[in-house]
């Protein structure tokens, strides 16, 4: 994937309301779910976890300035601490990350889902670490044959 992270949301041209502004974390991932174009989602699902960061001026950027300035009871909740803006914790800043990962768990959750739902289908198993053979010789012993000498 790369670090080209394009936003795309469901705009219905109605700038008047930002819509409903979520409380914890469970409603804020609800409402990226029916804000967040079916594209951003699988972007978002597929994302690992040390490229979130990545999403800071894109994804994040619009977190903070859709749910989270203008919405400090949101942030003290993902947060878990109350917030400070003057000096930061508990700010914005902080909090857009923690929802993104929320938003992640349960795309792969309702995708692993939907795959256990349909018969025939099975997930992928995460490969197994193969233990190599030991090599041994025609004569057995360890490394290089002896008997070509």
């Amino acid at each position: 994937m790369s670090n080209d992270f394009q936003l795309q949301i469901d705009d219905d041209d109605n700038d008047e309301e930002t819509g409903p502004q979520p409380k914890t974390l469970k409603e804020a991932v609800e409402v990226l779910l029916q804000e967040l174009s079916p594209e951003t989602l699988a972007e978002v699902r597929e994302l690992k976890t040390k490229d979130i960061i990545n999403l800071h001026f894109g994804l994040g950027l619009w977190i903070r300035n859709r749910m989270l300035w203008s919405n400090p009871e949101l942030c003290e909740a993902v947060l878990n601490k109350p917030g400070d803006w003057l000096i930061m914790p508990g700010s914005p800043d902080e909090a857009w990350e923690p929802i993104v990962k929320a938003l992640r768990r349960r795309l792969r959750a309702d995708q692993k889902a939907a795959l256990a739902e349909k018969p025939g289908l099975k997930t992928a198993k995460a490969p197994t670490k193969r233990t190599p053979k030991k090599v041994t010789s025609r004569d057995g012993l360890p490394g290089k044959s002896n008997a070509a000498k």
